[in-house]
């Protein structure tokens, strides 16, 4: 017998019904809860079986609506000196605009950054400095800030957060996946469709992103996409708005280390917006050959038949929007 843990325990879940991956410095390791303190991954992906047959694996834009809105909770059944207006949330760019969805419905504060926790723990640091609660901070590929005294994506802490939802979901007769469709229920379904291409050439990133800026002629950007309207446009490494109007981050702080107040200076990245709810965001990455692209569409779908067709939409979406946007055939690039 252990006896540090003489009942044996391993976790608070049924085994059988959560599994937790990380991804430590390039690998894949499954390890129980009770040894996550040992090992210094900083990503966490989780996964539950649910109905006892089908497993469903977690987004990382579905894994920061989830651990937002519960660390919101756990916020409002404690006394604290800080007011909600107060209370910030934090996300990339690139990240799912769900967070900022229920931000506005709560009363508290959302703040975008470029893409990278450099800048989201600059913005955690500013506003603790000014005596805000930046309560949460997330990007889609998986990164997650649970507490601002680590200002910067922790596997370990947010591991914790997400054994005490689950078991406080299961101890009520619901789960991970429930209270995401609640989630869903009450402020949107909002879906994500994410990849890239690979392209070595810069000659060719460069072609793309040119033909995007003149694609009406000199300086006139896309209105149109395949069937899509465009309603708006922001070329950051251009700084150019279509139509323009000041796009700077509203906040009552002087400065804030987003990222966003300043010259763009990370590559290419265009976001633009379409007439039916769809946005799309294609950017340059930093470290790898690749031509990234965001996608999300924001909609009413209540039951998982609704939301399945949505998703095949918005697939198709993406498919006319992107393939016109950066012609991957004509261009060679592999995806």
């Amino acid at each position: 017998m252990d006896a540090r843990n003489p009942r044996g325990v391993t976790s608070a879940l049924p085994a059988s019904w959560i599994g937790i991956v990380c991804l430590i410095e390039g690998q894949w390791a499954t390890r129980t809860l009770n040894s996550l303190d040992v090992i210094q991954q900083r990503r966490l992906l989780f996964h539950v079986r649910i109905l006892s047959k089908l497993w469903k694996i977690f987004s990382g834009n579905e894994m920061g609506a989830l651990l937002g809105w519960w660390l919101l909770k756990q916020y409002r059944n404690k006394p604290e000196e800080i007011s909600p207006h107060d209370v910030y949330f934090i996300a990339s760019i690139v990240s799912s605009k769900m967070l900022k969805t229920i931000a506005e419905a709560e009363g508290c504060q959302f703040v975008e950054t470029l893409t990278g926790f450099k800048w989201m723990g600059n913005t955690t640091l500013l506003l603790a400095k000014e005596g805000k609660l930046p309560l949460f901070a997330f990007e889609e590929a998986i990164g997650y800030m649970c507490s601002h005294r680590v200002p910067d994506k922790d596997g370990v802490s947010a591991a914790v957060q997400v054994a005490s939802l689950a078991s406080e979901l299961y101890s009520n007769g619901s789960s991970l996946n429930d209270q995401l469709q609640a989630l869903y229920a009450r402020y949107g379904y909002h879906v994500s469709h994410n990849s890239y291409y690979i392209c070595h050439d810069p000659h060719v990133i460069q072609k793309i992103f040119r033909r995007i800026r003149n694609y009406h002629g000199p300086g006139v950007y896309p209105n149109k996409l395949g069937s899509f309207e465009i309603i708006s446009i922001q070329d950051f490494a251009a700084g150019v708005t279509v139509p323009d109007e000041d796009v700077k981050p509203k906040h009552d702080l002087n400065a804030l280390g987003t990222g966003l107040d300043g010259i763009y200076t990370g590559g290419e990245m265009v976001m633009l917006r379409c007439a039916n709810g769809l946005s799309a965001t294609v950017r340059t990455s930093g470290t790898e050959p690749k031509i990234k692209y965001y996608t999300e569409l924001v909609t009413r779908a209540d039951t998982p038949q609704d939301q399945e067709k949505v998703r095949e939409m918005l697939v198709d979406m993406v498919d006319e929007v992107i393939d016109e946007l950066l012609q991957p055939k004509e261009n060679g690039l592999v995806g």
